[in-house]
């Protein structure tokens, strides 16, 4: 049985003490928290964009210049950093350095379309 003890709550609000269910494995709960990330991650994204633009908006109204870059300009900054990519590939893996690409391609394709 497991027992909580929350000393700021007064006893009649604390919450009841019964067994954990055996149904609860870690694999469930991995499970939920997954499909809870998954759930999450779209709302988070738009709310990080609105947040950039906020932001952005905010330092040119104080006088700060922002440039975006162009397609060419981003292209010749890869090319730039090209050995920087290859070498953190090597550390960490040629299938986690393609799974984070997979998810970086994935935020261009979402962000060209907005």
């Amino acid at each position: 049985m497991v027992v909580h003890h929350f000393p700021n709550i007064p006893s009649w609000r604390a919450p009841i003490q019964r067994p954990l269910s055996p149904a609860i494995n870690l694999r469930t709960v991995s499970k939920i928290l997954t499909e809870a990330a998954k759930e999450v991650t779209p709302y988070l994204r738009e709310l990080n964009r609105q947040r950039e633009i906020q932001m952005i908006e905010s330092v040119k109204a104080k006088g700060m210049t922002v440039t975006d870059m162009t397609k060419e300009e981003r292209a010749r900054m890869r090319e730039h950093l090209k050995a920087v990519t290859e070498k953190y590939t090597r550390e960490v893996g040629e299938d986690l350095a393609k799974e984070v690409h997979a998810e970086i391609d994935k935020a261009r394709v979402s962000l060209a379309g907005k």
